[in-house]
């Protein structure tokens, strides 16, 4: 047998954090020093980390309705030896990045019956991450070293969650600043179905534009869109249902779908599988393996 290559972090939330930032020291302080030391249209962003009013928002609205994954975040910074302004700094700057393809199918070949598969071009590192909160379900994940929110992941009751953008307006959080990406990770350590996240997700204040989609194993398939205070549940109608992107790509995705004999775990990596990019499929029935393009 093969030696896991997930990364275990384990206990509190600051020693879940501490175990990631310690692991990856080196790239976070990197990622930094690049994205934020780096001198750039004239300025030094770093040096704004601490005085910009939209990243002292969203790390105090985090503090506020996310108070685990603050803490986790300071383990993190404390395990790479950044301040905890870098780490909020990369995740507002995040902000406007573009999106994850999202797809939920009922799918053949999933035990479950349903399975959500993630199509990332993102040029950050992923890693595999094995969440053992000593107040929480355990859960399987994708995550990027200096964040906090997993990509994609699955617990182990078997709800599985992948979310897509994080791109925001002075619109979309006019109530709250912490990142709405959050939720994913909320959703893993506190529940096992998609109903009971989905509740949460419409009554937790979060901030930006995401799209967050979930599968259980009790076959259970739906996504929601978030866009500051509004939300917006969507449920699956006909077997198959996307997340919002560019619209040529969703079309063609969907296409690529409906024109599928079998929609498993092996085609849906055909269908989202673009140039340098990495696909992820999560089974809610089997919360110990996530497959795909794994680093």
């Amino acid at each position: 047998m093969s030696p896991d290559p997930a990364l275990v972090c384990s206990g509190a939330p600051r020693d879940l954090g501490l175990d990631q930032g310690l692991h990856f020291r080196e790239v976070i302080r990197a990622e930094v020093e690049r994205r934020l030391r780096g001198k750039g249209r004239g300025r030094l962003l770093s040096s704004l980390a601490g005085r910009d009013p939209e990243v002292a928002r969203s790390a105090r609205d985090a503090s506020r309705f996310f108070p685990h994954m603050a803490e986790r975040a300071e383990g993190i910074a404390r395990g790479a030896r950044v301040s905890s302004a870098d780490l909020a700094a990369l995740l507002a700057r995040e902000r406007s990045g573009g999106w994850e393809t999202l797809v939920g199918v009922r799918a053949e070949g999933s035990g479950s019956g349903v399975s959500i598969a993630l199509g990332s071009e993102r040029e950050a590192p992923l890693f595999v991450r094995r969440s053992q909160p000593e107040n929480g379900y355990r859960s399987l994940e994708i995550g990027i070293p200096w964040r906090v929110p997993a990509l994609a992941g699955v617990n182990q009751h078997g709800l599985a969650v992948a979310a897509s953008g994080m791109v925001s307006s002075s619109e979309s959080l006019s109530t709250c600043a912490a990142p709405a990406a959050l939720l994913v990770q909320d959703c893993l350590q506190r529940f096992d179905d998609v109903d009971k996240a989905l509740e949460w997700c419409e009554r937790r204040p979060a901030g930006g534009d995401a799209s967050i989609l979930f599968a259980d194993a009790n076959g259970v398939l739906a996504r929601i869109d978030l866009a500051g205070e509004l939300r917006q549940v969507h449920r699956d109608m006909d077997g198959i249902l996307l997340g919002p992107g560019a619209p040529a790509r969703v079309a063609s995705v969907e296409k690529a779908c409906r024109a599928s004999q079998r929609l498993d775990a092996e085609a849906l990596r055909r269908i989202l599988a673009t140039p340098g990019g990495r696909v992820f499929v999560l089974d809610p029935a089997d919360p110990e393996r996530i497959f795909g393009d794994l680093p």
